[in-house]
């Protein structure tokens, strides 16, 4: 998972977010942007 998620920030400069529940592709945010979404999706 490590390596396909290097590879991924390489390729499209993204990150994402990972859990048990799966994956989910997010956009380039600002710190503040995603910080209500992420802590929704933790709730």
């Amino acid at each position: 998972m490590i390596a396909n998620a290097q590879a991924k920030l390489a390729r499209k400069g993204a990150d994402f977010i990972a859990s048990k529940a799966g994956v989910e592709d997010w956009p380039d945010l600002s710190k503040g942007e995603v910080a209500h979404p992420l802590a929704e999706n933790l709730s």
